[in-house]
């Protein structure tokens, strides 16, 4: 938390941040904690990448109560962890921010219609998540790139996909793999 703690004071003045990457960094709710008075602040990003941390459903809850305003927003990875040689302890003590976490995710997205790329893959959000993503898609009607593979999302989920994606003529790029 420390070293998040530090980056948020110097992220206070840098109001003009058009790309932020704190990707595989392993912040944890803590950080992101600490991170989200200047992610507010942030309003000119364009591209925030977060793969690769600690991003539980309480994380996910800070982070996107921040971005709420982004409307500039183009890119934003949330990925979990995908790599299948990390610490075997570090993955089990590690699951995705959850459907829960999806449903933030959710309540964000249509206050960023700039958005152009969504990536949220290996983050366990099932069915449940998956439905909860699907109901705002139509309302980013830039996107072109879609990662939502990894998630174990079943036949629900991918019946709530589907009726979204037909209404996203933009979109180019679409991973559902590993589900």
């Amino acid at each position: 938390c420390n070293g998040a703690e530090t980056l948020s004071v110097a992220l206070m003045g840098l109001q003009d941040l058009r790309i932020l990457d704190l990707g595989d960094n392993r912040i944890s709710t803590e950080g992101f904690s600490a991170l989200a008075k200047p992610f507010e602040k942030l309003t000119c990003l364009e591209e925030l990448d977060l793969c690769y941390n600690l991003l539980d459903k309480n994380s996910m809850e800070v982070v996107c109560r921040s971005l709420a305003s982004h409307s500039n927003l183009k890119l934003l990875d949330v990925s979990g962890l995908t790599k299948q040689n990390e610490l075997h302890s570090f993955k089990s003590l590690f699951h995705g921010f959850g459907p829960e976490g999806a449903v933030h995710l959710s309540n964000v997205l249509s206050h960023l219609p700039s958005l152009t790329r969504l990536a949220i893959e290996t983050n366990n959000i099932g069915d449940e998540g998956a439905q909860a993503i699907s109901s705002v898609l139509p309302h980013v009607p830039s996107l072109t790139f879609l990662g939502i593979g990894g998630n174990k999302i079943g036949t629900a989920g991918v019946g709530a996909l589907s009726q979204s994606l037909s209404q996203l003529s933009a979109l180019t790029h679409l991973d559902l793999g590993y589900n």
